[in-house]
């Protein structure tokens, strides 16, 4: 998430103010104090000149000084004096107030030493100390909800930041909303509710208005109803600001309501079983979905240049453009300079659509990327330590790794470790140069040959990371995985395994990837529902390809009139075969898919994030 960059600036910047606000020069002047600054504010002094201090009074500031000493000490680096006077001052901390500024110091300590969960421990002060000074909570809270979003705990670190809000100065507590709006806003709705408390009204509030808003809804009115509702249960919840502006710009805009659509597919030639199945996709979608007399008018992409059907779409006087399939094809399109609403069934990213309407102009495609850039934010979520990447070294693989990683890289400063494998034979070895187990016995020969005699070794693989992305098909997965449990070090924990779509495959044993995550199109593993038993009896032998060519088609026609409100209002959701649908606002239809994972050879369980 985004939000780490939030403390990675403000945590040295408020150390470097406290800093250079103790003189011009970046010298302290010499302390002549007879009352402690408080155990919050940076310590400016060395641990000598605090212990002098303690030496000059009497009482309960005897303690106080020393506990400046014993942060100054931490400070500089001085650890184990730190911590052998923090052990002392323990024994002699008698008031509330005390205490609780020895478990803030003890606190600082756990942190710089690397344990967050004791730091932790340290910062929950006791309920009924509730007369400490403002500075006391403000630095726990503010402590707290670092630590809590380090060890990837979005509900307390957003907790924490809510009870820090009454000690922040105004200019800074809309930052601070802000922030617990990006911590909670990527999790699920199932698992925001999940954690609503009775007497926690402020969490409440903002945990169901963003499961509200990550909810898909048939129309912005609808989630105006729900959010009226949730007006009426938090009345005094800010949350609302966040998403009152978008939806009031989604009401002012006017649905598409189409009277003839043309639909450019590849009807003949090598692709034209692709422009079919997505041809059916759209005929279920129109049989389904009754939006009176709206025409569909199919036009075939191979069969004729791209002006001719400039001319048909003209000639049929249609007001909304659905299509190309194909790259090549809606390359040729975007020359066309129609200024009608078009949704096209590909990528724009490379595409000079210049001639035609920004406004006007959607994409939906079926995109590899978009597993990538939701896997890296899956792990991320999910702790993973310095990712490995299994791929395929092509096109695929590398777009890809590419996506993962730029993902990757926008919340962590470490890059993934990516390796390509050259076909099926190479897998096993593919598999041993990522867990580094080939340099492991390279030198070991090594350390054999200088010594000239034969060693009792074991090769060891790589313990840096804990997880792994593949992306390879599903038999070439159910040999990557097992290659990876036999190449493991037998003393290593085991790797969490995450995959793409590409390793399911249904109607097949998968015993061997039991445990394994995989993204996944919702339609692809719905068997219940009355469009996929339809499906089913049509199309007994249909592939998981056709499926989603079919789902593309479908999610096109039922999105449509939607776009215009959804372009931009990125809480606005409508539930998809592909994913769960929201468009950007450059019009691109960005598709949730969801985390499934494999039980008994099978992907029956799906988890929420």
């Amino acid at each position: 998430m985004k939000t780490m960059s939030y403390w990675r600036i403000l945590i040295p910047t408020l150390g470097l103010l406290l800093l250079t606000a103790c003189s011009s020069n970046g010298i302290a002047p010499k302390l002549t104090a007879q009352h402690p600054p408080s155990i919050t504010q940076w310590a400016q002094y060395d641990a000598t000149d605090y212990l002098a201090q303690a030496k000059a009074v009497q009482g309960p500031l005897i303690f106080d000084w020393q506990l400046l000493a014993a942060k100054a000490y931490i400070q500089n680096g001085q650890m184990g004096q730190g911590q052998q006077l923090l052990e002392t001052l323990h024994l002699k901390a008698h008031s509330a107030r005390q205490k609780a500024a020895w478990r803030l110091v003890s606190a600082y300590a756990a942190q710089l030493n690397h344990h967050p969960l004791q730091a932790i421990k340290w910062l929950q002060f006791p309920s009924d100390e509730q007369s400490l000074p403002k500075d006391y909570y403000k630095s726990a809270y503010q402590q707290l909800a670092q630590l809590y979003e380090s060890q990837h705990q979005p509900i307390n670190a957003a907790n924490a930041l809510i009870k820090l809000e009454p000690y922040l100065p105004q200019q800074q507590v809309n930052n601070n909303r802000h922030h617990i709006w990006q911590l909670l806003k990527p999790l699920s709705s199932f698992k925001l509710r999940s954690y609503e408390q009775p007497g926690q009204d402020m969490l409440n509030g903002y945990l169901e208005l963003i499961a509200i808003s990550n909810e898909p809804v048939k129309s912005p009115q609808q989630l105006l109803d729900r959010l009226n509702q949730w007006k009426q249960t938090y009345p005094n919840n800010p949350a609302a600001n966040f998403i009152q502006g978008s939806l009031s710009k989604a009401l002012q805009r006017s649905l598409y309501q189409p009277k003839k659509i043309a639909v450019l597919l590849p009807l003949s030639g090598h692709f034209a079983q692709s422009g079919q199945w997505v041809r059916d996709g759209l005929l279920a979608a129109y049989s389904d979905l009754d939006r009176g007399n709206v025409q569909l008018d199919f036009i075939d992409t191979n069969s004729q240049s791209m002006a001719t059907i400039g001319h048909k779409i003209t000639a049929l006087n249609s007001d909304f453009i659905i299509g190309p399939l194909l790259k090549s094809n809606v390359r040729e399109y975007a020359k066309l300079d129609l200024n009608k609403p078009w949704l096209a069934l590909n990528n724009l990213d490379d595409v000079n659509a210049d001639n035609n309407d920004r406004a006007k102009r959607y994409s939906l495609s079926l995109d590899p990327e978009t597993e990538a850039v939701q896997a890296a934010i899956q792990m991320s979520n999910l702790g993973a330590i310095h990712p490995l990447l299994l791929v395929p070294d092509n096109d695929i693989g590398k777009r890809m790794a590419d996506s993962f990683s730029l993902t990757w890289q926008k919340n962590h400063k470490d890059m993934p470790d990516i390796t390509f494998y050259h076909g099926r034979n190479d897998l096993q070895n593919a598999v041993k140069r990522m867990l580094l187990t080939t340099q492991s016995a390279q030198r070991i020969n090594r350390i054999k040959a200088l010594l000239g005699q034969d060693l009792k070794t074991e090769v060891r693989s790589r313990r840096d990371s804990n997880s792994v992305y593949i992306v390879a098909n599903n038999i070439d997965t159910k040999l990557i995985v097992p290659f990876i449990s036999v190449t493991i070090s037998p003393f290593a924990k085991p790797l969490q395994l995450f995959g793409s779509s590409r390793s399911h495959q249904e109607g097949v044993n998968n015993n061997e990837l039991n445990g394994m995550s995989v993204t996944e199109m919702p339609w692809l593993l719905d068997k219940v529902s009355d469009n996929a038993q339809r499906f089913a009896k049509l199309w007994p032998h249909a592939t998981d390809t056709d499926k989603s060519l079919y789902a593309i088609g479908y999610d096109a026609y039922k999105i449509l009139p939607h776009l215009a409100q959804m372009r931009g209002f990125k809480d606005y959701h409508l539930q998809g075969l592909t994913g769960i649908l929201s468009v950007t606002e450059n019009g691109t239809i960005h598709r949730q898919l969801v985390w499934s994972s494999y039980q008994d050879g099978h992907l029956e369980s799906v988890y929420e994030q």
